[in-house]
């Protein structure tokens, strides 16, 4: 993921008109800088006076928005309406140039310039619908990555950007004091703390200091930092100051009836571990002019401020102070919630990366986290991030280069799962290609929920990619998960899961009727009987999550397909789901080795037809780079011996290019049949057999001798019906097939063991290529010639007596190959073979290197379109 470039959209506030009880019923909105130009006039907005916006944001508060996605959503379209007004379309339209002006590296900073009564809404909420009027969660602008929502305030003191020393200083600081009837116990700091550790050991040039370290501490006993250790720890330059623990904002009656006002503090601990409140303009005087860049508050309503107070909160008391960029949250946050988004926060930053793109990466691993009946909690709005310059990166230059890249790689992946995540819930749509492989590429690493793991199983078969890395996660993750899906179906209905209500059905239990027999079970069913193939693979590979892996899921499964109706459906059926079970686990197909033979025989041609499938882009290219290869090389030949002849050369061209591309094709199809015909094979690394002159049988050879059998066998028929066009004789049709055969084998024999784009060859082993396709040509020419069938020949090569006949009128030619026509005959034959090996060996490699080009081009086709609807 490459670091991108924010470029500023500043939105101005001004003109605010209050009502007569002091509420604000209308502002004025400029768009004061874009990428696209500056606002050349003021939009005056109305807010509305039902629903109350005020009181609409303090249900999102207060979580009572938390299940209700739509309400959400409808908060943030008329969030969106005030800053970015709809009607008439002048500001939305500079945003929506702007976002069309951007390149794929590059991102759009709304960095918002409010007024003081207008800062207490939740703008981090704004949402705007799909183009085509679909409205889904993907709206919320705060979750697309391209898009920073900052505040920005306007104060009369410069924002330094402290140039960083040589030795880099972060300073940790975390409390959760007693008592806990007030302040619940937070379990997950030590979590956090070695999250970030983890993060910043992993940059050189870092001192990271801990207050307390909580290395080793049990849950019953966390003591916390005290306002002495954190003037202590002070005493030195800091670059980045971060608090963990609770917030609190002390409310009071504000002037106007309905109003709060109030100020921020974070709670630390005192020499009893006992809550110690430090306002937040205490906090920021002891951080003031310590050369912190960066303050991290990973508390509750750290952002939190009233309308009449400017500087009321935490934040805004650091930012006062001179600090330049504070990340803090505007409202509770879960603690769980809250370590996931500072893991992530500080991979970013680790990486390289921007403050914007870090707190888009915290904000997708809260919604990462948040599963099941969490899946629409407003957590991922709570972090504010305030930004006063114009940069924002913290670790550059003296971030280490390996560092920065494994931990950039791990923000890529958490990115891509976000993503992938995200368009299942909004659109039904599976990962894509590209985002399937950098995942699996991590999938030992990769933090997963057993719901997401579902999800990635269910987007490679959708793909038809390896599902083996998300079977084994499933296998070791998701047991408790897949056995809670089954049991559903005994009076249950599948949406009851709570863990599957709100994202869709991944293993298609929508399909499952209520009160499914408990000897299926509701994934078996679902396996039988869905009618979309890919929520059938699925739950069938799910099933083998289940306990006695996978005896009780495969019993479940025949079970399930004893009620598939007709019996040609069940058996078709029963031939996919064993198949894609044994292509996932050869534990499976070992198992499948007791079925009887019709059931082994209909698995065998379903995996064969897949896997024929998956590589039809291979195969044509064999076919067609053999056909354009043979083909010129045997019309070339008839061709140039044709030329004494007279004017049937060209006619003699085309004839035998005809038949040279029909024998070319025919063996490009046996080489490009031979992979998917071993359906029990497993992929063998590229160059792991030896030379095939030194093995020609070596086990990893299977493929290359089956190759060779199919090549030879298509040749032999092929060249039967090129001699049967050539209107040979009935007699003469079964020497035809014998001798084809064998020239055949030759040719094959030659090409063993490719083809490989770019592969190149020693001259020694291009001389036994060579012979291996002259001596058996000339062999089978031996066996016309001793048979007495001069003039029929093989239908491809020439005795000496056709190619007498064309030098009719240069006498000395004439005689000489009249009196050696045997000779002829033999070098006639061995050149065929030869050049047939050559012509097909250059064709191959032309084609598969035209391949691999395209390849590019053809996967980025199959990453778009990849992906299904439920």
């Amino acid at each position: 993921m490459a670091i991108r470039t924010y470029h500023d959209f500043i939105i101005f506030t001004d003109d605010v008109e209050k009502d007569q009880n002091g509420k604000v019923r209308s502002f004025s909105v400029r768009v004061f800088s874009s990428p696209v130009g500056e606002g050349e006039r003021k939009e005056t907005v109305t807010i509305p006076a039902d629903p109350d916006l005020v009181q609409w944001s303090r249900h999102l508060e207060g979580r009572r928005l938390d299940r209700d996605v739509g309400q959400q959503m409808e908060l943030g379209a008329r969030l969106a309406d005030l800053l970015l007004p709809s009607e008439p379309k002048y500001t939305r339209g500079f945003f929506q140039r702007s976002l069309a002006w951007l390149h794929d590296d590059e991102g759009l900073r709304l960095r918002l310039r409010l007024e003081k009564e207008l800062v207490a809404l939740p703008w981090e909420y704004m949402y705007i619908q799909d183009t085509d009027g679909e409205r889904t969660p993907s709206g919320f602008l705060a979750l697309d990555p391209r898009i920073s929502i900052v505040r920005h305030e306007a104060i009369a003191i410069p924002a330094e950007w402290f140039d960083p020393a040589e030795k880099r200083r972060v300073l940790v600081v975390m409390a959760t004091p007693q008592p806990y009837t007030d302040y619940p116990p937070l379990k997950n700091l030590p979590t956090e703390q070695k999250l970030i550790k983890q993060a910043l050991s992993q940059v050189k040039g870092i001192d990271v200091e801990f207050r307390p370290p909580y290395d080793g501490i049990g849950e019953g006993h966390m003591p916390g930092a005290t306002v002495d250790d954190v003037r202590t720890a002070l005493l030195q330059s800091a670059d980045i100051f971060h608090f963990s623990g609770h917030g609190e904002f002390v409310k009071s009656m504000g002037p106007v009836v309905g109003t709060i006002e109030g100020e921020g503090a974070i709670i630390l601990a005192d020499e009893h571990n006992r809550a110690h409140s430090l306002p937040g303009d205490r906090l920021a005087e002891m951080i003031r002019r310590r050369g912190i860049r960066l303050v991290i508050l990973g508390c509750c309503k750290g952002a939190k401020r009233d309308i009449f107070q400017k500087w009321s909160s935490v934040a805004a008391s650091l930012l006062k102070c001179e600090i330049p960029s504070v990340v803090a949250m505007q409202f509770t946050i879960q603690d769980d919630l809250a370590t996931a988004f500072m893991g992530a926060f500080y991979q970013a930053l680790v990486a390289g990366l921007t403050i914007d793109e870090a707190v888009a990466l915290g904000r997708a691993a809260i919604r990462d986290k948040a599963l099941g009946e969490r899946t629409h909690v407003r957590d991922w709005g709570a972090p504010v991030l305030y930004l006063r310059v114009p940069g924002g990166r913290i670790f550059d230059p003296v971030t280490d280069k390996e560092a920065s890249q494994e931990a950039e790689r791990k923000s890529n992946q958490r990115f891509r799962l976000h993503q992938a995540w995200w368009e299942w819930m909004a659109h039904g749509v599976t990962p894509s290609a590209d985002q399937l492989q950098h995942l699996a590429e991590a999938s030992e690493t990769l933090e997963l929920s057993p719901v997401q793991i579902l999800l990635l199983l269910r987007s490679a078969v959708a793909i038809d990619a390896s599902v083996t890395p998300w079977l084994a996660r499933l296998r070791e993750q998701g047991v408790d998960l897949v056995t809670e899906l089954d049991s559903t179906g005994d009076g249950g209905a599948p949406a009851e899961v709570s863990t599957l209500a709100e994202e869709g059905d991944v293993l298609g239990l929508d399909n499952v009727p209520s009160g499914c027999p408990q000897d299926v079970g509701a994934v078996a069913w679902a396996a039988a009987s869905h009618p979309d193939v890919t929520a059938r693979q699925t739950a069938a590979l799910a099933l083998t999550a289940l306990p006695a892996v996978p005896d009780e899921g495969l019993e479940r499964l025949d079970r399930a397909l004893r009620g598939v109706a007709p019996p040609w459906k069940r058996f078709a059926r029963k031939a996919e789901l064993r198949g894609t079970l044994a292509d996932g686990d050869p534990q499976i197909e070992r198992r499948n080795a007791g079925l009887p033979p019709w059931d082994r025989g209909g698995i065998w041609a379903w995996r064969f037809r897949r896997r024929a499938r998956r590589e039809r882009d291979r195969i044509r290219a064999l076919m067609f780079g053999a056909a354009v290869g043979a083909g010129v090389a045997l019309g070339a030949l008839r061709g140039l011996l044709g030329i004494p002849a007279g004017p049937l050369a060209m006619t003699r061209f085309a004839i035998n290019l005809f038949w040279g591309a029909l024998l070319g094709a025919v063996i490009g199809l046996g080489v490009g049949l031979a992979e998917p015909m071993l359906v029990g094979r497993r992929e063998r690394p590229a160059g792991d057999a030896p030379p095939f002159w030194r093995a020609p049988f070596h086990p990893d050879r299977r493929a290359d001798l089956l190759a060779l059998l199919l090549g030879t066998l298509f040749f032999g028929v092929m060249h039967l019906l090129v001699g049967w066009f050539n209107g040979l004789n009935l007699s003469e049709r079964a020497l035809i097939l014998v001798t084809g055969t064998l020239a055949g084998f030759g040719v094959n024999l030659a090409l063993y063991a490719q083809p490989k784009a770019g592969r190149g060859q020693s001259t020694i082993e291009w001389l036994l290529r060579m012979a291996a396709a002259a001596v058996p040509a000339v062999l089978a020419q031996w066996v016309i010639i001793a048979a007495g069938h001069d003039w029929a020949a093989t239908a491809i090569t020439r005795t000496g007596a056709h190619i007498r006949d064309n030098f009719g009128r240069y006498e000395k030619i004439y005689r000489l190959i009249n009196e050696k026509q045997n000779v002829f005959s033999y070098l006639d034959a061995a050149l065929v073979g030869i050049l047939l090996t050559v012509g097909i060996t250059i064709g191959w490699q032309i084609a598969l290197k035209r391949q691999g080009k395209d390849g590019a081009t053809s996967e980025q086709s199959r990453t778009e379109s990849a992906g299904q609807r439920r």
